[in-house]
């Protein structure tokens, strides 16, 4: 095969191409053969002598019954098919587009695909470019064990440079103990491991990174040199439905039967509790506080307190000399910020 065959080939086959991998010829009587025979048959009788009925359907039997196992087999072969996905494959078979022989070792198979009756693994070929590979044309299936322990290292590894850049960051999240899981928030002293996951070390707690953290940012500098945090316990930007002032005195997490969690905010004053549904989300509403939006009623309208009605954080906001406030769905709103920076409906990277 020439040095520069994979570069004049690109994706064998080209999708516009339906092509099946020649074979040998076989003495195998196949569907189409026993039709022929049978309409033949039918065709060339002795009008004198015709054919007998039970003869007929004996013959129409058979016919079913091989119907059902060509059926059954491509079914299977689309199984094995697909059970070769993120295996390593040997091949030999010819190009459809030159001729030449395609020869692949070791060749990781990413997806299956089918054109007409023939099912072709798509395998990444030399340069990462995929190839169509007939299914019956693989002469070897091996697994690499030491690909997915890979991959693992891969994400570890990420993982534990990201914690290690949130060092003396601020960060909120969940410590675990056993099955239950306290709400903390403070700066990340230290980065340690444990059975291959990456914690974060805060005070004398730890928050298994990244699943259990809820927001992470960079203390400010405040009043007499002494950084700032943004806080959720003791923060007084909250209000109840008759807008009075909230102070929030901690954080309840309860663990139901199924292992899903309840989150509750604790006020000061003894005023029940207040279920949310999502602590992050309450989280970033109080970043806004003190900032201005435009949504709905509010029209750059400064918000000064977040108030949390069936589980959701609404933004208490004012509009430029009016003195009622309106109250802004946070979750609308990021809803709204979202398609207005993302016309085209594509996802953040």
């Amino acid at each position: 095969m020439s040095d520069n065959f994979w570069g004049n080939v690109g994706h064998v086959p080209t999708q516009s191409m339906n092509w099946v991998a020649p074979r040998e010829p076989s003495q195998d009587l196949d569907r189409q053969a026993f039709l022929n025979l049978l309409i033949t048959q039918l065709r060339y009788q002795d009008p004198l002598n015709p054919m007998d009925d039970r003869d007929f359907i004996a013959q129409m039997a058979q016919f079913s019954a091989l119907e059902q196992m060509m059926n059954l087999n491509a079914t299977f072969e689309r199984t094995q098919a697909f059970g070769m996905i993120g295996k390593l494959v040997d091949a030999d078979f010819p190009c459809p587009v030159t001729g030449d022989r395609i020869e692949i070792e070791g060749g990781l198979v990413t997806s299956v695909k089918r054109s007409g009756q023939s099912v072709f693994l798509v395998v990444a070929g030399e340069g990462g470019r995929p190839v169509d590979v007939p299914f019956d044309a693989v002469t070897e299936v091996s697994e690499d064990f030491l690909l997915p322990q890979l991959v693992h290292e891969i994400f570890t590894n990420l993982n534990a440079q990201r914690g290690t850049d949130l060092i003396g960051t601020y960060v909120m999240g969940f410590a675990r103990f056993g099955n239950d899981r306290e709400f903390i928030e403070g700066r990340v002293d230290s980065v340690s491991m444990q059975d291959g996951m990456v914690v974060l070390v805060v005070g004398n707690r730890q928050i298994f990174f990244p699943h259990d953290v809820f927001s992470a940012h960079r203390p400010r500098p405040g009043e007499n040199g002494v950084e700032n945090g943004m806080r959720l316990i003791g923060s007084e930007h909250f209000r109840d439905a008759s807008g009075n002032s909230l102070q929030v005195a901690g954080v309840d997490v309860e663990t139901n039967s199924d292992g899903s969690h309840h989150v509750f905010l604790r006020w000061e004053d003894g005023t029940p509790r207040t279920r949310v549904n999502l602590i992050n989300h309450v989280i970033d509403a109080l970043t806004y506080v003190g900032h201005s939006v435009t949504f709905g009623s509010a029209n750059n309208a400064e918000v000064r307190a977040i108030t949390i009605r069936g589980g959701i954080p609404f933004l208490v906001a004012y509009n430029h000399g009016v003195a009622e406030p309106v109250e802004v769905d946070f979750l609308a709103y990021l809803a709204h910020r979202h398609n207005v920076e993302n016309p085209g409906g594509e996802d953040d990277d």
